[in-house]
C-alpha cells in the first residue's frame, strides 16, 4: 500500500512537472514581447504558491461559516494570520537578481516557442511524460541561451515620451544611463508608469534589468517615491541628486529616507551633486559631464544646483538641461 502511494505521488509530480514545463512555453512569448522579465523560479512558484493558496481558501471559508452561525472562530483568524504572514515572508526573498529580461525578438521568432514545445510533445520518440520532461528542459535551455545572446542594433540615445517631456536612455559601451531632467514623476500614476511603461522599454530596448547610472536633475517627494519603487524593479549601481540647500517640506523627507533605506538595501550608491563636475567615461572619446550650475533651482523651501549634462556620445556632442528634453548638435 506504501509503494503504491508512493507510486502515485511520482506519478503525480511528473505530471505537474511536465505541465508547468509546457505553461513556460507557452507563457514565454507574451512575457517577452510585453518587455516583462522572467523569473528562474517560474518552473517551482506554482509548487510553492498552491499549498499556501488552499490552505488560505480553506480558513477563510470556514470562519466566514463561524462568523455566519455566531460560532468561536478566534483561533482560526490567528492561524489564518500566521499562514499569511508566512506567505509574506517567503515573498520578501525575492531577489531582483531571479529575473532575466530578453532584448524584444521578431514576431516569428516568439510564435516558434510554443510551436516548439507542441511538436516536442506530439513527437513520438519523446511522448512518453519522462522523455517529454528532459526534452522540453533541453528545449527551454537551448531557447534561454539563443535569447540570452540575441542582440539587437541599440542606437546610443533613446527618448522615452512621458508626459509632455522625455527621459533619456542613452546605451553605449555595455553601460545604461538614464537621465531625469524632472519628468519622472510627472504622470498621476508614477508607478503605474514605471512598471509598464519605462522598466519594459528598458528590457525591450537592451534585455538588462541593470542600469550603471540614473542622474535625477529635480528632486521632489514624488520623484523619490517612484525611486523607491525603480529600486525594488532594477538594480540601480549608482545614482545621483543634486545636493539641496535649506530644508525640504516633511513630506519630500519621508519619501527620500525611505527611499534612502531601499538604496542601502539594493545595494544602489548614492552621489550628491554639489560643486564638483563628475565625469561618465564610455571610451576615450565618448564621455558626458555631470557640471552643477551656479544658477539655483528651488523646489518650495529647498534650493539646488541645476545640473548641465554634455559631453560626447558616439562622435556627436550631446546637451542637456533640468526640465528640458536632450539637445543633439
Amino acid at each position: 500500500m506504501i509503494v503504491y502511494q508512493w507510486y502515485r505521488i511520482q506519478q503525480w509530480f511528473i505530471r505537474y512537472i511536465h505541465l508547468q514545463l509546457f505553461i513556460t512555453f507557452i507563457v514565454l512569448p507574451f512575457l517577452i514581447g510585453w518587455g516583462l522579465p522572467i523569473s528562474i523560479l517560474s518552473p517551482i512558484s506554482t509548487l510553492i504558491f498552491s499549498p499556501f493558496l488552499l490552505l488560505f481558501l480553506f480558513l477563510s471559508s470556514v470562519i466566514f461559516f463561524l462568523e455566519l452561525l455566531w460560532l468561536p472562530n478566534s483561533w482560526l483568524i490567528r492561524l489564518l494570520e500566521y499562514v499569511s504572514n508566512c506567505w509574506f515572508a517567503i515573498l520578501d526573498w525575492e531577489q531582483t537578481s531571479w529575473l532575466k529580461g530578453f532584448i524584444k525578438p521578431a514576431p516569428l521568432l516568439l510564435l516558434l516557442i510554443p510551436l516548439s514545445a507542441l511538436v516536442t510533445i506530439h513527437y513520438k520518440y519523446t511522448h512518453h511524460p519522462t522523455r517529454n520532461i528532459i526534452s522540453l528542459s533541453s528545449l527551454f535551455i537551448i531557447i534561454y541561451i539563443g535569447l540570452n545572446y540575441m542582440h539587437a542594433p541599440i542606437q546610443p540615445i533613446h527618448t522615452i515620451p512621458c508626459r509632455n517631456k522625455e527621459i533619456t536612455l542613452i546605451c553605449h559601451n555595455n553601460q545604461i544611463i538614464i537621465i531625469d531632467p524632472g519628468t519622472l514623476a510627472s504622470h498621476a500614476s508614477a508607478q503605474s508608469w514605471l512598471s509598464y511603461t519605462l522598466v519594459p522599454y528598458l528590457i525591450e530596448s537592451t534585455g538588462k534589468l541593470v542600469v550603471d547610472h540614473v542622474i535625477i536633475l529635480q528632486p521632489s517627494a514624488r520623484v523619490f517615491e517612484a525611486l523607491a519603487l525603480l529600486c525594488t524593479k532594477i538594480e540601480i549601481k549608482k545614482l545621483y541628486l543634486p545636493w539641496w540647500q535649506n530644508k525640504l517640506p516633511q513630506k519630500a523627507w519621508y519619501h527620500f529616507f525611505a527611499f534612502q533605506k531601499i538604496a542601502e538595501k539594493t545595494g544602489c550608491k548614492l552621489i550628491r551633486l554639489d560643486k564638483k563636475r563628475i565625469t561618465i567615461t564610455f571610451t576615450e572619446t565618448d564621455f558626458i559631464h555631470l557640471n552643477p550650475q551656479i544658477n539655483q533651482l528651488r523646489y518650495t523651501t529647498a534650493t539646488y544646483p541645476a545640473i548641465h549634462v554634455e559631453g560626447i556620445i558616439d562622435k556627436k556632442p550631446f546637451h542637456l538641461y533640468p526640465n528640458q528634453t536632450n539637445k543633439k548638435k
